[in-house]
């Protein structure tokens, strides 16, 4: 099995990684991550997601708990 993270995973691991490693408050981060659009991307465009997949939320989470290590 391949876990190798694809252009657009790559570039959510980016995204995420540049506003964890902000040191903001939690306010300011939930705010900043839901302003760049990570909050929603596994729901459907119709709903006003971004219509990507579990994998693509699961990379934000990733990279949550590297900045815990």
């Amino acid at each position: 099995m391949d876990f190798a993270r694809d252009e657009t995973q790559e570039e959510v691991a980016g995204v995420a990684a540049d506003l964890l490693g902000r040191g903001l408050g939690s306010d300011e981060l939930w705010s900043a991550l839901a302003g760049a659009d990570l909050l929603s991307l596994a729901l459907p465009e119709r709903l006003g997601g971004s219509g990507l997949g579990v994998a693509e939320a699961l990379t934000v989470l990733t990279e949550v708990a590297a900045l815990r290590r």
